[in-house]
């Protein structure tokens, strides 16, 4: 990579955390917003809801945090003239075959199942041939 797309990859990276970080506050603003005319179960359900997005907004921040450390690290070293030893810095693994497939929210691999919920055959354990 060349200096530019360094800086806009480490740009980018960082621009999404302090999105993620702004849009956490502002829903935290919303929560403390009184609603007029509303019943108290109405704006117990409106803060629910506000307080929904609020973990969810932290929780994606912290996940990119943590997942770009090394990269943000490496790039910003890069960036600051730092090119001749590295080696203190966090470890960046990249998939090349992306063979991995991601499990979904309940832990299982995407395509193992089909729409009715059952168990699809891999058609390289077939043993009828």
């Amino acid at each position: 990579m060349i200096p530019v797309q360094i800086w806009q990859q480490y740009e980018e990276m960082r621009r999404t955390i302090q999105y993620d970080e702004w849009m956490t506050e502002q829903w935290r603003a919303r929560a403390g917003a009184r609603t007029r005319n509303v019943a108290p179960e109405v704006e117990e359900g409106l803060r629910a809801y506000v307080m929904e997005h609020v973990k969810r907004e932290e929780v994606t921040c912290t996940k990119l945090v943590a997942q770009w450390r090394g990269l943000r690290e490496r790039a910003g070293a890069y960036l600051a003239g730092v090119r001749d030893d590295m080696r203190g810095l966090a470890q960046v693994v990249v998939d090349l075959d992306g063979d991995e497939e991601e499990p979904d929210d309940e832990g299982d691999v995407e395509g193992d199942e089909n729409v009715d919920g059952e168990e699809e055959d891999d058609p390289e354990d077939n043993d009828d041939e």
